[in-house]
């Protein structure tokens, strides 16, 4: 299953709220501020291409930009993260200027973002994840507690098809559900058979 499970997810969270208060390494706090977004379910494109007027911080939004071809759309983040995006969005006062630039100001390679999550997963992981699986459990997290709205899950991953949608959500717990229904002690009544 692509999403982290919940200990995993802990001790990822743990490692990278550990990066944010680093102060002496920005490429650090970049990086934890990078996956922190694919936890909210942006994909690593969306990530990277972030430009400071993407932020609006009176309004606590992120416009995020697809590449997928559709419209892009304002995203909330939550209320903790804000204050980062302020103060990434301020680094430079050229509004199209990329928000978790390198060091250079360029725009950051998706490969090395997926190189450091590989990394931090090997090291703190019961298992190697990769950064699309932060998408995953976004939206099984979503799914969740929602109490199953895929309606909602479709609309934090901007699909434009539940069937995309249903690919995202599918959790053990799901799977053993099911099994659980077809373990049973006697034969299906007809009813149960739709005969």
């Amino acid at each position: 299953m692509p999403a982290l499970s919940n200990a995993d997810l802990a001790a990822v969270v743990k490692e990278l709220r550990g990066w944010l208060d680093d102060q002496t390494h920005p490429a650090t706090q970049r990086d934890a501020l990078a996956m922190h977004l694919g936890l909210i379910g942006l994909r690593i494109s969306e990530v990277c291409n972030l430009v400071t007027g993407d932020w609006n911080p009176g309004k606590q939004l992120l416009w995020i930009a697809t590449l997928k071809g559709g419209p892009g759309r304002a995203l909330m983040v939550p209320k903790w993260m804000a204050p980062h995006f302020t103060r990434w969005s301020q680094w430079t006062e050229d509004r199209e200027a990329f928000m978790l630039p390198t060091q250079t100001g360029q725009r950051l390679d998706p490969r090395n973002l997926r190189r450091r999550f590989r990394a931090l997963t090997l090291r703190v992981c019961s298992r190697p994840y990769r950064f699309h699986d932060l998408r995953h459990t976004a939206a099984s997290i979503v799914y969740r507690r929602s109490g199953g709205n895929l309606i909602t899950v479709s609309w934090v991953l901007r699909h434009a098809s539940l069937s995309n949608t249903v690919l995202y959500v599918q959790t053990d717990d799901d799977i053993r559900n099911f099994m659980d229904m077809l373990d049973f002690d006697e034969p299906p009544t007809e009813k149960e058979q739709g005969t």
